[in-house]
């Protein structure tokens, strides 16, 4: 019987890489890469453009999404 791939659920959003991919996005969000392109390219999240590539910096997106939230201070990632 073959295996299954892990899927890896990060509960802190500091175990996450700095910059995210778009499918590290989508898997976040829950929502498929499309979406996550579209919102991208409407500007309704914050990205980084490399050519035809998105990229989403961790803070920026976790500061959209929840605007009350702040980085501590001091705290290096």
């Amino acid at each position: 019987m073959a295996r299954k791939p892990e899927i890896r659920v990060v509960r802190r959003w500091e175990a996450l890489p700095q910059i995210l991919t778009t499918k590290d996005c989508a898997v976040l969000l829950k929502m498929s890469t499309s979406n996550v392109q579209k919102l991208a390219k409407a500007g309704q999240l914050p990205t980084i453009k490399f050519g035809n590539l998105y990229r989403f910096d961790r803070d920026a997106l976790h500061k959209a999404l929840d605007p009350s939230w702040t980085k501590p201070e001091g705290v290096i990632y």
